[in-house]
């Protein structure tokens, strides 16, 4: 009897023992916390780029995906003044006393189309890169006051004076790369550089403020440049 009762004392720790288990926490899965299951995918994104304001510019794009790896952006805004392209021409350099001078500025238009190309990953990661082929045509306007001086010794006599309507259109074929990080669920931003095949139409008037009066006043010019050029870009987006 005491054997018998040593011995389910010994069993009772060993069998204690057996039912002991090892408790390992589950790995956490950071890209779940996007708003990533199937359904809540984002599949629309309005966007807002800050940078496009120093070249006048001010729109918003809206882009849709299509599937994983496949994205169609469309653009619309208004322009002003572009700033960098001005500053290119002060720069360049206007003879002293140069008899055209910018008076103000019109709005012009901004439209843009690209199609995006995400070629690793799927849609429930939160950053990706990506491609694009795109079209964008914008045109700038600007009235111009032109003024006729007799002759270039002091004091100037201004003979003549007319304000005329000048114009500058830009059509791009852009090819884009770029990357996509999302900020939280729906907030996100995204960078990219590309090249650039710019077209580019000039259309004013020419003057030569030292010919006899009148001579030049309505003499108009179009100019046409085709060329390459490079596009920066910085866009705030919310997703949906």
């Amino acid at each position: 009897m005491p054997l018998l009762f040593m011995l389910l004392l010994l069993a009772g720790p060993l069998y204690a023992q057996q039912k002991v288990r090892t408790y390992t926490p589950p790995a956490i899965n950071w890209a779940a916390s996007m708003p990533r299951a199937q359904g809540d995918v984002i599949q629309n994104i309005i966007k807002f780029d800050p940078l496009q304001l120093i070249h006048g510019e001010f729109g918003l794009h809206y882009e849709r995906r299509l599937n994983d790896q496949l994205g169609w952006e469309v653009g619309m805004g208004i322009t002003f003044r572009d700033y960098v392209w001005q500053l290119g021409r002060e720069i360049g350099g206007k003879e002293f006393m140069d008899p055209k001078r910018i008076e103000s500025y019109t709005n012009g238009i901004a439209l843009r189309t690209a199609l995006r190309l995400y070629p690793v990953g799927n849609a429930d990661e939160p950053n990706r890169f990506f491609m694009g082929l795109g079209v964008q045509y914008k045109t700038y306007g600007w009235n111009t006051v032109v003024e006729n001086y007799r002759n270039p010794s002091f004091p100037l006599e201004v003979v003549a004076k007319g304000t005329f309507e000048e114009s500058r259109k830009l059509t791009d074929i852009q090819i884009l790369f770029g990357q996509q990080h999302f900020l939280n669920t729906n907030m996100m931003v995204e960078y990219f550089a590309g090249a650039v095949i710019r077209f580019q139409q000039l259309q004013g008037v020419n003057f030569d403020s030292w010919e006899e009066p009148r001579s030049g006043l309505n003499s108009s010019y179009e100019e046409n440049h085709t060329g390459p050029n490079l596009v920066l870009g910085l866009r705030i987006a919310y997703g949906f």
